[in-house]
């Protein structure tokens, strides 16, 4: 029991810290064609040797972008809100209780 236990903390670290690089790394395409200077671009900026807003994003026509970015941000959150509920629960229900309210925030971080 202690062994999946331990998996469960794991899996909760490893998707928060997957998330957050996801989210905060600035280089997720090198978008640069060959003999050129390398552009790294992700949902934000495009970047080279000093980085700029991506084009249209703030318009109607990009709303997908934004959607995408909000949906990153709000897993990363519900992933952070789901660990410390998984701790609370761990230290605070009786034992035989199931961690319902930790999965069921787990899985809309994962949605």
């Amino acid at each position: 029991m202690l062994i999946i236990l331990a998996f469960i903390i794991l899996f909760h670290l490893a998707a928060a810290i997957l998330l957050f690089v996801a989210t905060i790394h600035n280089a997720w395409w090198v978008v640069s064609p060959p003999g050129r200077d390398v552009i790294y671009a992700d949902l934000w900026y495009s970047c080279n040797a000093t980085c700029y807003p991506v084009e249209n994003s703030h318009s109607v026509e990009a709303a997908y972008l934004q959607a995408v970015q909000a949906t990153i941000i709000l897993a990363t959150i519900l992933c952070c809100v789901s660990f410390f509920v998984f701790m609370l629960q761990l230290f605070s229900i009786k034992q035989g209780e199931r961690f319902i309210f930790a999965a069921i925030i787990q899985l809309l971080a994962c949605r």
